[in-house]
C-alpha cells in the first residue's frame, strides 16, 4: 500500500499485543483506522473470513466471533509476522480498535527450495471475539503482514435477543461493544487473607464438544470463569493447574496464581489453538493417569488446599477411572472435590471422566447451563469450605465490562 510510510507500518506492527487488546491511546487507534480506510491499490492477502451470529454467553453478553483464514502457500516458508486489527463502530456508539500479533514459523532453507507451493493447500488460521450489547455493529478488518501486503473485509453484526432470551437482562448497554477481556479480582490482602486456599485444575477445552480447537471465545470463556470463580470466593492462595484432557497433557501450572498470571495463562492457551497433538500423549489410559497425577498431587502436599475444584466445559471421555488410582485422592479426611462443568447442550448431557472422578472420590458435581447456575454454585462452595464468606455473595458472571 503506497499512501502508507514504512515507519506507518512499523508503528502498526508495534501497537498489536500478542492477545487480542483494545488500542486505547486515540492518537493509535486514528493510524490503525487510517490504515482501515486508505483503500489505494498495493499487494494484496488472500485471506477469507468466516463469521458467526452472535450469541449470548454465560456473561450475558453478546459475544461476536469470527474465523480469519490466509493460504500459508502465500508466504513462500518464511518467518512472517502478521498484524490483525477489527474495528467495531456500534450504531450511535463509540468505535473500539482492538489488535493482535501472529508469528508464523518458517520451513528450513533445505525442504523450502523444492516444496511444491501449488500443491500445499493448508491455511493460517486464528480467530477473533468480541462483547457486545443489543444493536447492529458495523466490523472492519485489517489484516497486514511484514511484506506490506494487506488484506481487508467489512461486514454487519446484529446482535439482538431471540426466543427465551428476551426474557435475560442484557449485561452490557446496548450499541456498546468491548474486547472479550478479563474481569479481575481483587488481590486486597485483607480480604484475601479471610479466603480458602483452593486448587483450580482447569480443564482447557472447547465449549462446544465437536470443535477441534480452542477458539478465542473458548479462551475468553475459560478465563473470564476462572475470574468470576476467584472474585467471589476470594481466595488465600490459589494453585492453577491447565490440562487438556484430549491430548493428555498439562499446558500450565503455577503455584501462587495471582491476577497478574492471567496474561501467561492466556499465551498457554492462545498456543493450544496452533498446537499440534503429540503421538506420544495419545498413549492407551493415558488421560486417566493424568487425572490421578493431578488429583493426587493437592491431595499429598503438606498443607493441602482447603477445596479442589475442576472447571470447564463437559469433557468428551467418558470412561471411569480405576478405582486403584484414586486412593490418596479419595480418603474421607482429604479436601472437597467440586466439579463445575459447563455444558453447551442442556438435555443432552452425559457423566464425563471428571464427573465420574468426583462422584467416585464423594465430590459434588454442577452441571451449569448459565450465569445464574454458576453463581449458585459458588455460593454453595462456599459455604461448603467457608460458611462465613458465603453471605450475601455476589454473582460472578452477571458484571457489567469494566
Amino acid at each position: 500500500m503506497h499512501s502508507v510510510r514504512n515507519s506507518t507500518l512499523i508503528v502498526l506492527f508495534a501497537l498489536a499485543a500478542r492477545a487480542q487488546y483494545p488500542i486505547e491511546r486515540p492518537a493509535d487507534a486514528k493510524l490503525v483506522e487510517q490504515a482501515m480506510d486508505d483503500q489505494s491499490s498495493g499487494d494484496q492477502l488472500a485471506c477469507h473470513v468466516q463469521n458467526f451470529r452472535p450469541t449470548l454467553n454465560f456473561a450475558f453478553r453478546f459475544e461476536v466471533r469470527y474465523i480469519v483464514e490466509c493460504p500459508l502457500a502465500q508466504f513462500d516458508g518464511r518467518a512472517s509476522q502478521i498484524v490483525s486489527y477489527i474495528r467495531i463502530k456500534p450504531r450511535g456508539g463509540a468505535s473500539v480498535v482492538l489488535g493482535e500479533r501472529f508469528q508464523l514459523p518458517a520451513i528450513p532453507t533445505n525442504r523450502r527450495e523444492a516444496f511444491r507451493w501449488n500443491r500445499f493447500h493448508e491455511q493460517a488460521e486464528w480467530s477473533g471475539v468480541f462483547t457486545a450489547g443489543e444493536g447492529e455493529y458495523p466490523v472492519d478488518l485489517l489484516v497486514m503482514d511484514d511484506r506490506s501486503r494487506f488484506f481487508r473485509k467489512s461486514w454487519k453484526e446484529n446482535a439482538e435477543l431471540r426466543g427465551k432470551e428476551r426474557m435475560v437482562h442484557v449485561a452490557m448497554t446496548p450499541n456498546k461493544a468491548a474486547s472479550a477481556s478479563v474481569m479481575f479480582w481483587s488481590d486486597n490482602p485483607e480480604v484475601r487473607e479471610k479466603g480458602p486456599r483452593i486448587d483450580v485444575l482447569l480443564d482447557a477445552a472447547p465449549v462446544f464438544p465437536k470443535s477441534l480447537s480452542l477458539r478465542a471465545w473458548d479462551r475468553a470463556f475459560l478465563l473470564n470463569s476462572l475470574s468470576s470463580l476467584l472474585r467471589t470466593l476470594h481466595p488465600d492462595s490459589v494453585r492453577l493447574t491447565a490440562f487438556n484432557l484430549d491430548q493428555q497433557r498439562q499446558v500450565f501450572q503455577e503455584e501462587n496464581f495471582t491476577r497478574h498470571s492471567f496474561r501467561k495463562l492466556f499465551r498457554s492457551l492462545q498456543d493450544l489453538e496452533l498446537g499440534s497433538v503429540s503421538y506420544r500423549n495419545l498413549r492407551r489410559g493415558g488421560w486417566s493417569e493424568m487425572l490421578a497425577n493431578l488429583l493426587n498431587t493437592g491431595a499429598r502436599r503438606e498443607n493441602p488446599p482447603e477445596a479442589i475444584i475442576f472447571l470447564g466445559p463437559s469433557a468428551r471421555i467418558l470412561d471411569k477411572l480405576p478405582k486403584e488410582m484414586l486412593s490418596s485422592s479419595c480418603e474421607n479426611n482429604g479436601p472437597p472435590i467440586f466439579y463445575f462443568k459447563f455444558s453447551a447442550t442442556p438435555g443432552n448431557e452425559f457423566p464425563d471422566a471428571i464427573h465420574h472422578l468426583t462422584n467416585a472420590c464423594h465430590g459434588t458435581v454442577f452441571t451449569l447451563h448459565n450465569a445464574g447456575d454458576f453463581a449458585e454454585a459458588i455460593t454453595k462452595v462456599q459455604r461448603k469450605i467457608r460458611p462465613e464468606l458465603a453471605r450475601g455473595s455476589a454473582r460472578p458472571a452477571n458484571d457489567p465490562v469494566p
